[in-house]
């Protein structure tokens, strides 16, 4: 009988998801970079589509470290280095969820807070998956 891990193909289907976690994460940052306000609105820091500057550079600064670390989550080999690359990307989902739990309003918090909480969940449970 053959399983999964008989396969050559384990190793892709174990990584797959992580890959998939880390290419929408980029892909999202790289929107957020040209597009600030599709983070800045929801949180309440641009009343319409123009956002201010300081925001901007925040929100633009968020959206490199979630680019880096969504294109290493991708492009990472597999094993420490594809686990280091989750395990930092989780970090700073689960550092958003705190930071944007504890700061935005009470109509915001949920929303946002609780996406980021449930993404840095999703990709450390990608974290063991790829490990199995």
């Amino acid at each position: 009988m053959t399983t999964i891990t008989d396969t050559p193909s384990a190793d892709a289907v174990r990584t797959a998801l992580p890959r998939v976690l880390g290419a929408v994460t980029a892909a999202y940052s790289a929107a957020l970079l040209v597009r600030p306000r599709l983070l800045a609105k929801p949180c309440g820091f641009a009343a319409t589509d123009e956002v201010p500057r300081s925001v901007a550079v925040l929100v633009r600064g968020i959206a490199v470290r979630d680019l880096a670390s969504g294109a290493a989550m991708v492009a990472a080999p597999q094993g420490e280095p594809l686990r280091a690359g989750i395990a930092v990307r989780a970090a700073a989902d689960f550092g958003d969820a705190i930071v944007f739990g504890t700061g935005l309003t009470r109509q915001r918090a949920p929303k946002i807070a609780g996406f980021a909480a449930v993404w840095g969940a999703l990709c450390a449970a990608s974290g063991v998956v790829a490990r199995t």
